[in-house]
């Protein structure tokens, strides 16, 4: 899981705009990563673990479910 952690926060910070902020969270008990633009939260990306393996990535977009999340840390 490390390389993609790895994988996923470089091309964040690369194509991403400078504003957005990525924190590794933990999503209905998955790991995973909120990236936070004005201090909301933009994108959530999931990581559905199995067997030591990422098996599935979940991006969620949704303004409705994002909404869901608490703001970005200070």
């Amino acid at each position: 899981m490390t390389n993609i952690a790895r994988a996923i926060l470089g091309g964040m910070a690369k194509f991403a705009p400078k504003t957005f902020v990525t924190r590794l969270v933990e999503i209905n008990g998955e790991p995973g990563f909120v990236s936070y633009f004005n201090g909301k939260p933009a994108i959530a990306l999931v990581l559905h673990i199995a067997d030591d393996n990422v098996q599935k990535i979940f991006a969620i977009s949704n303004p409705a479910k994002l909404a869901r999340l608490p703001g970005a840390p200070s």
